[in-house]
């Protein structure tokens, strides 16, 4: 059984999501130099060493805790007859020699020995000492991210930019389960009114390596599952596809395309496995101000193994007998978690300037890292029923590209001071026509670009412009 372990480095990545970097004490804080961030490189893949060696022995933890507890259990099932007869210190003498321990205690002291580990690996190669580690860590990501809240002097950012590259290969997948539409992630020019994707624009480089091509559909899919434009989302059935229009108010020569389609269940595995399509087509004006396009197109495979269905089923049986309020909003927040625990093992693709498609190498342990709609759960959850209910602004009928729908509008403040708005219908696949984010004025003067006026406040929108059932392969995966 796979252990899906959130310690510490879930609460950073939280407190990223909401716009709020991670508190640490000022003793804590160092400067970020050249010298630092190259110790923490060191300590960063230390730490991501250990970590791989601590799931292995924690899953071991695990299965011996799950046979302790199921002998506990026949134990304590049939204990009236032999505690009431050997009393107290005979019954644990007698459970310990039957199942090895008398309680939980120990394996859970074992586990949290385990979690430690990492981190202490990171403070010996990097030489950091008490939480100067974490510290630098989060700052680095929020850099990484585009994260709000997070400050930079003059000289950290030339350190940090000079060594981009290599922080991005090395930090790059977390980095961008961090990025959300709360605060869109922040270009190379981060003037106000000038935000980007950072993969958008025509910049592509000249031979697709594993890495560069792993980054880009990493931004692609930091944009789809954790935008929360999808916090309402619903589940796709197989062949259902939809189409939406991603732009920003102040940045009118980008536009992204991005389809999400639901090919398929896999026919040539055991486990339960769906194929889905996400394709993007970025839109950017070229020099001479004339409109281009790049398009990706990938093909993947998330698969459930046995246990992970059998934790599903579990969930949604207890979901079915809940009594209580209480019960069925953590069931279905449970569920919907689970729901996106599948590990992405297999990837087609064909990126930006390549003719065809190539199949790309997913590591053995590393899918379960990509688990991007369980992320967006996790950090995402959906508001109760009463905070929906006072969110609503009305029933509005919405006409978009994609067609007219009756749909609930709903509207919350962001984390950034602005909003976020949603309008849900029961018309489309997945529940959601569109979403828009609109961010509170700029505070900082801008220049207006040569022919253009000043952007003053920023609108990302997410707007669906085509549905459809019958989804089939592009690539030739099924």
């Amino acid at each position: 059984m796979k252990v899906r372990h959130c310690g510490a480095a879930a609460v950073a990545v939280l407190l990223t999501l909401a716009g709020a970097p991670a508190a640490y004490a000022q003793k804590d804080a160092i400067e970020i130099t050249v010298d630092v961030i190259e110790r923490l490189l060191r300590a960063y893949t230390a730490e991501d060493s250990e970590r791989e060696k601590v799931a292995a022995e924690r899953e071991d933890v695990e299965a011996r805790l799950r046979q302790f507890r199921e002998c506990a259990s026949t134990f304590q099932a049939a204990g009236g007859a032999v505690g009431g007869r050997l009393g107290g210190l005979g019954a644990k003498a007698a459970m310990k020699a039957k199942c090895g321990a008398t309680s939980e205690e120990a394996f859970l002291k074992e586990k949290e020995k385990l979690e430690k580990r990492p981190e202490a690996a990171a403070l010996a190669a990097g030489g950091f000492k008490g939480g100067q580690y974490l510290s630098v860590k989060d700052r680095i990501l929020g850099f990484l991210a585009g994260g709000s809240g997070y400050s930079y002097s003059a000289a950290e950012r030339d350190a940090l930019n000079g060594k981009k590259a290599d922080l991005n290969r090395v930090m790059g997948a977390e980095a961008s389960r961090m990025r959300v539409a709360y605060g869109p992630a922040v270009a190379d020019d981060d003037r106000p009114g000038r935000r980007g994707r950072g993969r958008r624009g025509g910049v592509r480089p000249n031979v697709w390596t594993a890495d560069l091509t792993w980054e880009h559909i990493q931004d692609l899919f930091s944009i789809l599952y954790l935008s929360g434009a999808n916090m309402f989302e619903v589940e796709y059935k197989p062949g259902e596809w939809t189409s939406w229009e991603v732009k920003e108010s102040c940045n009118p020569d980008e536009r992204t395309v991005a389809e999400r389609a639901f090919i398929g269940l896999d026919p040539d595995t055991s486990d339960y496995a769906q194929w889905w399509r996400v394709k993007s087509i970025d839109y950017f004006k070229d020099e001479s101000g004339k409109e281009q396009a790049d398009t990706t197109v990938l093909e993947v495979l998330f698969k459930y193994d046995k246990d992970q269905r059998q934790q599903l089923a579990e969930t949604e049986a207890q979901l079915a007998a809940a009594k209580t309020r209480q019960e069925r909003e953590a069931l279905e927040w449970l569920r919907r978690l689970q729901r996106g625990w599948a590990d992405l093992v297999r990837a087609r693709g064909r990126m930006p300037g390549e003719k065809e498609a190539n199949e790309l190498m997913v590591p053995a342990y590393w899918g379960m890292f990509w688990n991007f709609a369980a992320l967006g759960a996790l950090f995402g959850g959906q508001p109760t029923a009463e905070s929906i209910k006072g969110a609503t602004v009305g029933t509005p009928n919405l006409t978009t590209p994609a067609g007219t729908f009756a749909t609930r509008q709903i509207r919350f403040r962001a984390q950034d001071g602005g909003t976020l708005e949603y309008w849900l219908s029961e018309q489309v696949p997945g529940g959601q026509a569109k979403f828009q984010h609109t961010e509170p004025p700029a505070e900082e003067e801008q220049e207006a670009q040569e022919g253009k006026q000043v952007c003053t406040v920023n609108v990302t929108s997410m707007e669906l412009v085509g549905k459809g059932t019958g989804a089939k392969s592009e690539l030739g995966v099924m």
